[in-house]
């Protein structure tokens, strides 16, 4: 038996974000904060492969640095 009825597709409480559900936006802000920490921190770790050890570093070459990031 179909009806012939419109669906109403809002959620509960109506509140949309461009017309997806609030809590998308949760979803989505959380996902690119991971995104942007992950690649930052592979950024940081070249430059802590590079530094002098009297800078804390390990003092490596740069081609090994890169190549580390890369694998």
């Amino acid at each position: 038996m179909t009806s012939d009825a419109p669906v109403d597709a809002r959620p509960p409480g109506g509140k949309t974000f461009f017309g997806h559900p609030r809590a998308l936006s949760t979803l989505f802000l959380t996902e690119m904060w991971e995104r942007f920490s992950f690649y930052g921190m592979r950024a940081i770790l070249v430059l802590y492969l590079t530094a002098a050890v009297a800078d804390d570093g390990l003092a490596i070459r740069e081609s090994t640095a890169n190549a580390v990031y890369g694998t």
